[in-house]
């Protein structure tokens, strides 16, 4: 499985919001396999015979997951309604979907974050969905959302489906999710498909502790968020610029073609724009 740049929008921290970067954070460049694609010709190593940085990023995944999100921000930043539409080819056979609850896991529970799945369904589609407790806080639904698909499907074959579910966000909580004033920040606040592509479902315990510990393929991501209007959304990905949504509140687009998860948050920001490792960068800090 190989490694993607991740896009993050860097959360408040706990007594007052600083600086939030929602962009493309280059990837450092390591001796080992990575996502970039070396263009170097045959014949011409680095000066001093060590690894070089290579020129470009490998294509994606052609038969990546796709997956559509929507999140509806409350008028008090307390909740988040969400949906989900993902389209799956597995390499392997499956039975099964799986879906990684990661606000769910107790250190994140514990600080008012949790997340509740409402509707799940699939296509092809073998009855009703089930929760997994899998190391997950006793009083959340579970940490993993299972929707059984009747037979064993050939590798190959697309799987489809659509869930919907409501995020909690805690007050002042150090975490990946939280409030905290006029801000609000979530990461990894909707089920992850679980897939390792040549392994299969990682359905291990939720870790105890809160972090990035999620395992996710990188996807085609197309992400809505809709927020009261005097907001501004940053977030993962290559933003649209706003457009109304009606009652108060604006519509923010953005696109992924590689992502494994996405993050966002929303508050008053101020933004700026910059050029940076092939990418755009953007930057938004507190008005004061």
């Amino acid at each position: 499985m190989s490694r993607t740049p991740r896009r993050y929008a860097a959360r408040p921290y706990r007594r007052r919001p600083t600086l939030l970067l929602a962009a493309a954070l280059a990837a450092g460049c390591t001796g080992g396999s990575g996502t970039f694609a070396d263009t170097r010709s045959a014949g011409s190593p680095p000066a001093g015979g060590g690894r070089s940085c290579p020129a470009a990023y490998a294509p994606p995944d052609p038969h990546r997951p796709r997956i559509g999100l929507s999140f509806e921000l409350a008028e008090d930043l307390r909740t988040v309604r969400g949906s989900e539409d993902v389209v799956f080819t597995p390499d392997l056979p499956v039975r099964e979907l799986v879906f990684r609850l990661t606000p769910n896991t107790a250190p994140s529970v514990a600080e008012g974050n949790r997340i509740e799945v409402t509707a799940a369904t699939s296509s092809p589609s073998g009855g009703a969905y089930r929760f997994q407790r899998a190391g997950a806080a006793p009083s959340t639904q579970g940490g993993l959302l299972v929707l059984p698909l009747g037979r064993e499907l050939p590798a190959g074959q697309r799987v489809t489906a659509r869930l919907q579910f409501t995020l909690t966000l805690g007050q002042q909580a150090f975490d990946r999710f939280g409030r905290l004033d006029r801000y609000a920040w979530w990461g990894s606040g909707q089920p992850l498909l679980a897939w390792e592509r040549g392994a299969g479902w990682r359905s291990e315990p939720m870790l105890q502790f809160t972090a990035e510990s999620a395992t996710s393929e990188a996807a085609d991501v197309d992400l809505t968020v809709t927020a009261p209007e005097q907001y501004t959304v940053l977030s993962s990905g290559t933003q649209q610029e706003p457009v109304a949504a009606g009652n108060g509140r604006r519509r923010w687009r953005a696109t992924a073609d590689r992502a494994r998860d996405v993050s966002v948050a929303v508050g008053p920001f101020r933004t700026a724009r910059a050029p940076g490792a092939g990418t755009i960068l953007v930057v938004g800090t507190p008005p004061e």
